[in-house]
């Protein structure tokens, strides 16, 4: 059976140097730990008595070094330098340093969008622990090296100075130390502190900003304990200043954060390893790669302080921001404990791929077959603790748990294995039972309706106070469009109600003329467009649906 998604395999040929075979086998076992958006993913490693086979996504965009001889806007900068600190973020949190971060080891999907960049190429990196010292090898290439790394004494934040290189080249076009050779760009960095740091000397520099250069400057620190880490880094204002979104834009990030967060706290498999197994096969090998683009979006947004995890403050937060009402600390909690079935303490990103991809509808019968043969190895066409063990970790010990509590349940037939059938049935009840614990109360639908009439009559109010009698010039909040398209999209229940409000709404608009939703920053062309997305997604969800549940929420 074939997913239809396709896969890179890098061939490497085997050397008389051992220690070469190493970094190849030390890459493979750093990258199967990393569970990021922006790093590689790596599915096997294959070997024969002269090559290796490392089976990876496919990235179809080619290098970052290929696109250094164009003009990079600075927004394109700013996104690229958050995708890759973000990514040294996570390896950093995660006691790992890569040491050879260059514009050759990023990947660019077909589209060169730079929140989708892939870090590869982890031949040279280390883990390490807060007490195992400062590396002392010389690794990486020369431009790209700290002082500290030519010195033989550094720590993780070599990656930080490199990406301060990365930086500087993408935007200037040259690299700030750069000599004949290695030997003299060595000793032009070990030295650069003696001319007062990095030099933007060039007339390049004159078209950004200073944000832009003192970012720069903060990630080429030359002393490594003044030096930021990479959380500290994103923290920069010019990590921050170009995050503004467009209504529309707005709009739908806020539909799909809404929509996740549902996810999250409607999702139930951590008690059953059977799920847990199956879904995180289906996420990491089975959807295809357009199926995740729109959930590596929401991840990040959710990803406060985008370390690759989202914690309980996390949830918080996002939670005040989007429902503006707080979240107690035992709903977080036992949303943590339901998504985080690793037990790690925060929710990884295919965690949440698996939470969202359930109740997206993902995990298809064909996509569960496809898992069942990647389980059943020895392909019997049955399920037993020897064609599981392995996927659920576990050693010979552990028969009994598992054929009593993980095959048991779903063993229709008492034989001890599961066969495709059963294995299918016994998802089929679990998504039942999830459409069971979504279905919205009747106090759920009363409550919609009530908001919806209050704020619609808050926006008439303000649009018209008396009927008839537009008010000239009146300025209507953002916050008010707000609360009155967030109303009209709550509900959509048998009667219609929600469709004639929303009409009311659209009433509403157009008695005002546009002129003072315009001096909200809503101009009319974004605002219809915006209700030709919602009523596109109406008529999808209805179809699909027909239950009020499903009505993305744009303003919850």
């Amino acid at each position: 059976m074939e997913t239809g998604d396709e896969r890179a395999v890098k061939i490497i040929q085997k050397s008389e140097d051992s220690r070469q075979n190493d970094m190849v086998i030390r890459e493979f076992e750093v990258l199967k730990l990393l569970d990021h958006p922006n790093a590689l993913k790596i599915y096997a490693l294959y070997e024969n008595e002269s090559e290796f086979h490392i089976v990876t996504e496919l990235i179809r965009g080619g290098e970052l070094y290929e696109l250094l001889e164009s003009e990079f806007q600075e927004s394109e900068v700013q996104s690229l330098m958050r995708s890759i600190l973000g990514c040294m973020n996570y390896c950093h949190k995660h006691n790992v340093v890569h040491r050879d971060l260059k514009p050759e080891n990023v990947l660019l999907e077909a589209n060169q969008d730079f929140t989708q960049i892939k870090v590869i190429d982890f031949g040279l990196a280390e883990f390490f622990s807060s007490d195992s010292g400062k590396f002392t090898e010389a690794a990486g290439s020369s431009y790209y090296m700290s002082p500290q790394v030519l010195e033989g004494n550094y720590s993780e934040k070599c990656d930080i100075w490199s990406c301060g290189i990365i930086a500087f080249v993408c935007l200037g076009g040259y690299a700030p130390y750069s000599g004949a050779d290695d030997m003299e760009t060595a000793q032009l960095i070990v030295d650069a502190h003696l001319d007062g740091g990095v030099v933007f000397d060039d007339p390049v520099w004159d078209q950004f900003s200073d944000e832009a250069l003192d970012f720069i400057n903060y990630l080429l620190t030359y002393e490594e304990d003044k030096r930021p880490t990479a959380e500290e880094a994103l923290q920069h204002p010019w990590m921050n200043s170009d995050k503004r979104l467009s209504l529309e834009e707005a709009m739908e990030r806020g539909t799909a954060t809404r929509e996740s967060l549902a996810h999250l706290k409607s999702f139930h498999v951590n008690e059953c390893k059977l799920k847990q197994c199956t879904y995180s096969l289906i996420a990491s090998q089975v959807l295809k790669k357009e199926e995740k683009e729109p959930l590596e979006q929401v991840f990040r947004s959710l990803d406060a302080n985008a370390d690759g995890m989202i914690c309980e403050n996390d949830l918080k937060t996002i939670y005040r921001e989007e429902f503006n009402r707080e979240l107690s600390d035992d709903d977080a909690a036992a949303m943590l404990y339901e998504v985080n079935f690793s037990a790690s303490g925060a929710i990884s990103y295919t965690e949440f791929v698996i939470a969202s991809m359930i109740e997206k509808g993902l995990v298809s019968e064909h996509n569960l077959e496809f898992a069942f043969q990647i389980m059943d190895e020895d392909k019997s066409g049955y399920l037993s603790f020897q064609s599981l063990k392995g996927h659920l970790g576990v050693g010979d010990d552990m028969e009994d748990y598992v054929n009593k509590r993980i095959i048991g349940p779903a063993d229709i037939d008492g034989d001890g294995s599961l066969s495709l059938e059963e294995f299918k049935s016994f998802f089929a009840e679990a998504k039942a039972a999830t459409l069971r614990r979504s279905r919205p109360s009747q106090n759920n639908l009363r409550q919609s309706r009530h908001n919806f009439r209050q704020s619609t009559h808050s926006l008439r109010q303000s649009v018209h106070p008396q009927e008839g009698a537009p008010m000239p010039g009146a300025s209507i909040s953002r916050n008010s469009v707000r609360k009155s398209f967030r109303a009209s999209t709550l509900l959509l229940d048998h009667d219609g109600e929600a469709f004639a409000g929303r009409k009311n709404f659209i009433d509403s608009y157009e008695s005002s003329g546009g002129a003072s939703f315009a001096e909200a920053g809503v101009d009319e062309k974004t605002f219809r467009g915006m209700l030709n997305v919602f009523e596109h997604k109406i008529e999808q969800n209805t179809t699909n649906n027909g239950s009020a549940n499903a009505v993305p929420s744009m303003f919850r």
